[in-house]
């Protein structure tokens, strides 16, 4: 599911990754600083809280219905109703992705024609 660009402050900032490793580390510190109680477990009040918090360029404010579509119907969450750090490394590489598909998406339609086929050809 694509939340249309709710996390996308968000994106802006863990897209600047240069290796693979180099992401799941960032993923890994911005759990570390949501997770304020440290119980490996992420539930919505401290998401919501937590991206709040986070000196972004555009405040996150996280809904409910945000939290359904980033947990798949809770499908990600614990027994508890958390996020665990991989089910939330999974969450973020998910929307990462669709983030980068977005920014494409965005510049294909305002590309012209000789843009176009350079973006084609990547």
């Amino acid at each position: 599911p694509d939340m249309c660009g709710n996390l996308d402050p968000l994106m802006d900032m863990l897209c600047y990754f240069r290796t693979p490793q180099d992401l799941t580390s960032r993923i890994q510190s911005l759990y570390t600083k949501l997770d304020t109680d440290a119980s490996r477990s992420l539930d919505f009040w401290e998401m919501k809280i937590g991206l709040l918090k986070l000196n972004l360029d555009e405040e996150i404010n996280l809904s409910v219905d945000d939290w359904e579509t980033l947990t798949h119907g809770h499908s990600f969450c614990d027994e508890d109703g958390g996020i665990t750090p991989d089910a939330f490394e999974t969450i973020i590489r998910v929307q990462l992705e669709q983030y980068v598909y977005r920014r494409i998406m965005r510049g294909m339609q305002h590309a012209s024609e000789g843009e176009m086929d350079l973006l084609l050809v990547l």
